[in-house]
């Protein structure tokens, strides 16, 4: 098999809410910058998964202040049919799309998977790190090392 581009050495799993792809008018213009960098991010990815579909952990009341990466919410998520449905369909989807990007190049050197929510603090994060453990998973064995980063853009900004 030829190979088409370089091969996939960095893969980056970013958690975004759609908050955080708008800014308001009056916004301050590094504000502006940095939004519009993100969506470029958005709009670039290899895969783009929407997670605003599942039940909200940010209406059950002792989950708000938490997290997608704390226990509780996993758990909330993980006892919802829809969620481990939407998981297996990711673990398939990425099982492909990186194998594929790996036996043929990739043309990129990074993917890019982005799971998008409502605000980016609990489906996102839980989905992305979920994934971070299917992508280690997958990339394991590979002869050529791939670099996993996750990103949660709420904890970068601050939110």
């Amino acid at each position: 098999m030829t190979k088409i581009g370089p091969r996939t050495a960095k893969i980056v799993v970013v958690s975004v809410g759609l908050k955080h792809l708008t800014y308001p008018p009056d916004a301050h213009r590094l504000v502006k910058r940095r939004t519009r960098d993100l969506c470029q991010l958005v709009a670039t990815s290899q895969l783009v998964i929407d997670v605003s579909g599942l039940p909200n952990p940010h209406y059950v009341e002792e989950l708000r202040p938490l997290t997608g990466r704390d226990e509780a919410v996993g758990r909330f998520l993980a006892g919802c049919p829809e969620t481990l449905e939407l998981l297996g369909f990711t673990r398939d989807k990425l099982g492909v799309l990186l194998s594929g990007y790996q036996q043929r190049g990739n043309n990129h050197g990074t993917v890019t998977i982005v799971f998008r929510c409502t605000g980016g603090k609990h489906r996102s994060q839980f989905f992305a790190e979920q994934a971070r453990l299917m992508v280690e998973e997958i990339v394991d064995g590979w002869v050529e090392p791939v670099k996993v980063d996750v990103r949660h853009i709420r904890d970068e900004r601050g939110d």
